[in-house]
C-alpha cells in the first residue's frame, strides 16, 4: 500500500486543489481542497470524449463547421467543410487538446454544442461527478458558470480508464490524422510525461489564465498500487505532477 506524506505535499504543491486516490481500493491517499469548485480548463475534454463514445461510432464522420473552424487555439486546424473520423477527432481532442475537434464532435452528435453540453452534464451525474458543471465542450472561458473538483476529476478519469479506446489514444505520443481532403495533421500529445514514463502516466492537461495549470491522470506502477490523481489551479504543472508521483517506483 502506498502512503502519502501529506505534510510534504502541502508545502511543495502549487495547485490550489489536489487529490491522490488508490485506484484499486478507491481510498483517498492525499487530499487538498478536494471538493472546492474550480475552473476545469481542458480537462473538460475527458467528458467530451466519454459522451462521444456513448453516442457515436469510431467510423462515423463529422463535418467541420465554420463555428468549429474559427474556434481559438489550442486546435488541430481542421479543414472547414471537410469530414473527419470520430476516431481522429477523439485523438485530436485528447492528445492535442484541440478545441476545433471537440466542437466538431459536439455538433456532429447533438446538432449544436449546447445540446451536447447537456449530455456532458447528464453524464457527470450518471457517473457520480456531482460537483461538476460544464458550459462548453472545450473548457475555454465562458460567461456561463462552469466548474469541477479534483474529487470529480478522479471519478471522471476512472471512467475514462475503463475504455480501452480512450486509453489507447492517451498512450500515444504522436499521431497523424487526415480528413476527406487528404491533408495530414500531426498531433503531439500535450502530456510531457509520456516521454519520461513511456505510457505509465496517462492523463489530460488543461490551462487557461483563470484556471491555472490543471491535470487529471492515472499512474501505473510496477511495485506499488496504481493511482488516480488530479490537480487544479496550479502554477507549475510538471513540478506538481512530479511531486504527486514521487512516492512511486517507476
Amino acid at each position: 500500500m502506498f502512503f502519502c506524506q501529506n505534510s510534504v505535499y502541502s508545502k511543495q504543491l502549487t495547485a490550489k486543489s489536489a487529490i491522490v486516490v488508490d485506484s484499486a481500493s478507491g481510498k483517498i491517499c492525499f487530499g487538498k481542497n478536494i471538493y472546492s469548485k474550480r475552473l476545469p480548463a481542458s480537462t473538460t475534454k475527458l467528458v467530451t470524449a466519454l459522451v462521444a463514445r456513448d453516442n457515436a461510432l469510431l467510423s462515423d464522420k463529422f463535418v467541420v463547421s465554420k463555428n468549429a473552424a474559427k474556434i481559438e487555439p489550442s486546435k488541430a486546424y481542421l479543414t472547414f467543410n471537410e469530414k473527419y473520423l470520430v476516431s481522429s477527432l477523439l485523438s485530436a481532442a485528447l492528445m492535442s487538446s484541440a478545441n476545433d475537434a471537440s466542437i466538431v464532435l459536439a455538433e456532429g452528435i447533438a446538432g449544436d454544442e449546447k445540446k451536447f453540453v447537456d449530455l456532458m452534464n447528464a453524464k457527470c451525474k450518471e457517473i457520480g461527478a456531482k460537483n461538476t458543471k460544464f458550459a462548453n465542450c472545450t473548457g475555454l472561458p465562458s460567461k456561463e458558470k462552469q466548474y469541477t473538483t479534483v474529487y470529480d476529476l478522479v471519478v471522471i478519469m476512472n471512467k475514462v480508464m475503463k475504455d480501452p479506446v480512450l486509453v489507447n489514444i492517451m498512450e500515444k505520443k504522436q499521431k497523424e490524422i487526415k480528413g476527406t481532403d487528404g491533408k495530414e495533421i500531426k498531433l503531439i500529445n500535450h502530456n510531457k510525461y509520456l516521454w519520461k514514463t513511456d505510457g505509465l502516466l496517462l492523463g489530460k492537461t488543461g490551462y487557461t489564465i483563470a484556471a491555472g495549470q490543471c491535470f487529471a491522470g492515472f499512474k501505473k506502477n510496477k511495485f506499488k498500487n496504481d493511482i488516480l490523481f488530479a490537480v487544479l489551479g496550479g502554477k507549475t504543472l510538471w513540478g506538481d505532477i512530479k511531486e504527486i508521483i514521487s512516492g512511486f517506483d517507476s
